[in-house]
């Protein structure tokens, strides 16, 4: 298992490849950078990402009940939905 330091400094040396990258680097790599650091709770690199102007874009999914989607995003209050998401879902399979 590798420890919290050596986690730390794996994001250190993935900003430093991603700086070192030919072009214009893109909101998919500098995002993918940033999910990790968000999950590893490394605020330094994140930060030195957000002074860049980058944001991470939160996961979204959708579902369709009759004739309307319905849209979710990561971190959002779905919680007090999710007895009626799973009751439809469940129906749905027994189709």
């Amino acid at each position: 298992m590798v420890d919290l330091c050596a986690r730390a400094g794996l994001l250190n040396k993935a900003w430093d490849l991603i700086k070192k990258m030919p072009g214009k680097r893109d909101e998919i790599v500098l995002g993918s950078l940033l999910g990790a650091c968000q999950r590893r709770r490394n605020a330094d690199v994140g930060e030195r990402m957000r002074k860049c102007g980058v944001s991470k874009t939160p996961g979204c999914s959708w579902i369709d009940v009759g004739a309307r989607a319905h849209e979710f995003h990561a971190g959002g209050s779905l919680h007090h939905h999710s007895e009626n998401i799973y009751q439809l879902l469940n129906e749905e399979m027994k189709r």
